[in-house]
C-alpha cells in the first residue's frame, strides 16, 4: 500500500516538530477503541471509525508525538497507521467512511490521548461491549 504525497507531507510535518492542525488525527485519537482479539501479553490493537461529517478542528503540537517516539512508547509506524485512512463506504455501507488503526498497549494509548487532551476516553470507549478484553487492556485506576 503506497503513501500519497499528502500523507508523506503530514508525516514530515509530524517529525519536524512544527505546529500542525489535523482534524483527522484528532478524531482518530479521540475515538480509538480496542479491536479484535485481545490476547494476553500481546499489544492491543485499536480501531477508530470516523465520520467525514465531523468538522471539529483541534491544533496538535507534534512535539507530543515526537516525545513519545523518542521515549519508544510509540513508533513512526504507529503514527503512519494513524495518518492512513481508507474508504469503507462501498464495502460496508452501514459504517462511517473512514477506518483508522493503531497498534500499541493501553499505557501507550492512554499516554498519547492524555498528552493531546483526551484522557482515557479511548481506552474505555468499548468497555461495555468487550468487558473482559477492555478490563485487561485498560485496568481501572
Amino acid at each position: 500500500m503506497q503513501l500519497s504525497a499528502g500523507e508523506i507531507a503530514r508525516l514530515k510535518a509530524l517529525d519536524s516538530g512544527t505546529q500542525i492542525t489535523d482534524p483527522l488525527l484528532v478524531q482518530v485519537i479521540s475515538n480509538l477503541q480496542p479491536f479484535g482479539n485481545q490476547a494476553a501479553g500481546t499489544p492491543t490493537r485499536y480501531r477508530c471509525m470516523v465520520s467525514d461529517s465531523e468538522q471539529s478542528i483541534v491544533t496538535i503540537l507534534p512535539a507530543h508525538l515526537s516525545q513519545l517516539i523518542e521515549e519508544q512508547k510509540i513508533c513512526r509506524f504507529t503514527v503512519l497507521k494513524i495518518l492512513r485512512c481508507s474508504s469503507t463506504k462501498k464495502a460496508r455501507p452501514n459504517e462511517p467512511p473512514m477506518s483508522f488503526f493503531i497498534v500499541g498497549d493501553a499505557e501507550i494509548i492512554t499516554t498519547l490521548t492524555e498528552k493531546i487532551g483526551f484522557p482515557e476516553k479511548a481506552v474505555q470507549a468499548q468497555q461495555q461491549q468487550q468487558p473482559t478484553a477492555s478490563a485487561m487492556a485498560a485496568p481501572a485506576h
